[in-house]
């Protein structure tokens, strides 16, 4: 057995045993919240061609997987609701949710100033024609939640939820890199990755301007960190010029807006 996305079964490319550790205790956190997560069995390994995978053993879920452009209203609707509801569960602090439970920030304040130091890092390697320092200000002259942790399921990737014939979601899978912080910066990753959807969280009114114009600044600092995450991941091939293209366009973007 393995990860399932509706009928089809998927092997996980990740490798190290330990990355599986830190899916499985955040799978149980949701599970405890009740958030509709598949059963568990455990982290096992499969020999293939000579080399050892490991893999998150999981009980299938029979329903379907939907890429946004096939999903109607209810659905979005549905999908905003579990981001909503996962986004309720608090975690002791800040920072990556780990299976050596190291929450390792004390503040948003403090992890955000280690994701503006990676922008910055990101900012100078390729040369990239933004002023880092003003996002930076805009962002430290904002109202930011210190005082709460949220969990932050942070991947965008809407293939991970299962649905059933009716429109209810029925599945979260692949929860493999959570974040304990501010549920707009969770926002922000949609609007970087899923601007269709976020567009239609904007015009059924689920984000107000002022919760806007802070997406928009932490949408800047998100491009720039999953673009830092995916040229420093292990064995990641990264097309480094479309992620440069996106990254401007969501700067261009930013503005357009007066802070």
């Amino acid at each position: 057995l393995t990860t399932f996305k509706g009928d089809i079964p998927v092997l996980q490319d990740v490798v190290i045993a330990k990355n599986y550790l830190s899916e499985e205790e955040s799978m149980k956190i949701l599970k405890n919240n009740n958030i509709p997560v598949p059963k568990m069995y455990g982290i096992s390994q499969l020999l293939i061609n000579g080399q050892n995978y490991y893999i998150l053993e999981e009980k299938k879920i029979n329903g379907v997987v939907k890429n946004y452009n096939n999903m109607n209203d209810k659905e979005k609707i549905a999908m905003y609701d579990l981001i909503t509801k996962v986004s309720k569960i608090k975690l002791p602090t800040f920072g990556p949710l780990t299976a050596e439970k190291k929450y390792v920030y004390n503040s948003w304040k403090e992890y955000l100033n280690y994701l503006f130091d990676t922008a910055k890092i990101t900012v100078k390697k390729y040369n990239l024609k933004l002023d880092i320092e003003k996002v930076i200000g805009s962002i430290k002259n904002k109202k930011l939640n210190n005082k709460s942790t949220n969990f932050l399921i942070l991947d965008p990737n809407e293939e991970n939820i299962i649905f059933n014939d009716k429109g209810k979601i029925i599945g979260l899978i692949d929860v493999d890199h959570p974040l304990g912080g501010d549920p707009l910066y969770q926002l922000a990753g949609y609007k970087y990755f899923m601007k269709d959807f976020y567009d239609f969280l904007l015009y059924k009114s689920y984000i107000n301007k002022e919760q806007a114009e802070t997406i928009n600044l932490y949408s800047i600092i998100f491009s720039l960190n999953d673009l830092y995450f995916r040229a420093t991941a292990e064995n990641e091939t990264t097309d480094t010029n479309y992620y440069i293209d996106k990254i401007i366009y969501t700067y261009t973007e930013f503005c357009k807006e007066e802070y």
